[in-house]
């Protein structure tokens, strides 16, 4: 990789700037880089919280259980999505070579588990935001192959001339799985039928288990 930068990326002309992409970056890019920082960022959130009676802490309106030892105290908690986005991103890889129908079964499974021991918090904010991250991720594994998009576009409705047009073009899978959702074929619904769970829907079903928490 190295090598190809070296000798390939950084020697070509720019389309654009018409310009030799390594002489543009020392020019006029270089010198408005900022260092590197010196610590990583904090990908999450932390914050005193007291264990109440039943052995839980609540964060964010949701409630996690405690040992028995620490109820009554004051204890830090930190959380974030890291892991579940992890997860998630390792069963939609683009590289694994299986269906779509065992890996929305994996993804289903998976979902399900994490809602029932996370889908008592009652942030509708935050798994919407999951959704939509999903859904794309989904459509980025459709649109990973490449002998079957011009015929699924059309067989989802799409004109001939676009639906050729959309599996020619040369974006990245995660730009056109923004595309596909809002101009072409691979609707919300087209993959709730495909077997795609919504967060959203499950989080409703817990309802009854936030009003008694």
């Amino acid at each position: 990789m190295l090598h190809w930068e070296a000798t390939v990326a950084d020697v070509r002309i720019h389309g654009t700037t018409r310009k030799q992409v390594r002489d543009h970056f020392d020019a006029a890019e270089k010198n408005e880089l900022l260092p590197l920082p010196t610590e990583r960022f904090a990908n999450f959130s932390e914050a005193r919280r007291k264990v109440n009676r039943d052995g839980h802490v609540a964060i964010d309106h949701a409630f996690y259980s405690a040992p028995p030892e620490y109820v009554g105290r004051s204890v830090w908690a930190r959380w974030d999505v890291r892991r579940f986005k992890q997860r998630v991103r390792e069963i939609t890889g683009r590289s694994r070579g299986i269906s779509m129908d065992r890996r929305l079964g994996e993804l289903r499974r998976y979902v399900r588990g994490w809602m029932g021991y996370f889908g008592i918090a009652s942030q509708l904010k935050l798994f919407d935001k999951l959704d939509q991250w999903i859904r794309r991720r989904i459509r980025m594994c459709y649109w990973k192959r490449p002998k079957r998009r011009r015929t699924m576009l059309i067989r989802l409705g799409v004109p001939r001339r676009q639906a050729i047009r959309h599996a020619r073009s040369r974006k990245g899978y995660w730009r056109m799985a923004k595309t596909i959702a809002s101009n072409v074929g691979l609707t919300n619904k087209w993959l709730q039928e495909q077997g795609l769970l919504s967060m959203k829907t499950l989080w409703a079903e817990l309802a009854p288990l936030r009003r008694t928490a």
